[in-house]
């Protein structure tokens, strides 16, 4: 498994404290095809999807943001669906 650790700077709207550049300290590994069947004949298994693992998120000042700010749903699916974007880029 490929695995890459990387800061990425995005933009996030903070609610009260209007929209913010942050930087998202993550941990990106790529999944894996699976296979039907092994070279010997056994069942195989099925495909391991790409992960990533938020570390951290940090303000431009340094600042670093409480895990529970950002490990709510609503927030990490956002921060999840901007890293996933330019993983594809």
């Amino acid at each position: 498994m490929k695995r890459k650790i990387a800061i990425e700077t995005i933009t996030l709207d903070l609610g009260l404290f209007g929209e913010q550049d942050v930087d998202i300290h993550y941990t990106y590994t790529k999944g894996r095809p699976g296979c039907q069947y092994l070279p010997n004949g056994d069942p195989g298994h099925p495909d391991e999807p790409d992960e990533v693992e938020i570390r951290a998120v940090t303000l431009e000042d340094g600042t670093q943001l409480p895990q529970g700010w950002w490990d709510n749903p609503v927030c990490k699916d956002t921060i999840l669906d901007i890293l996933s974007s330019l993983q594809e880029d």
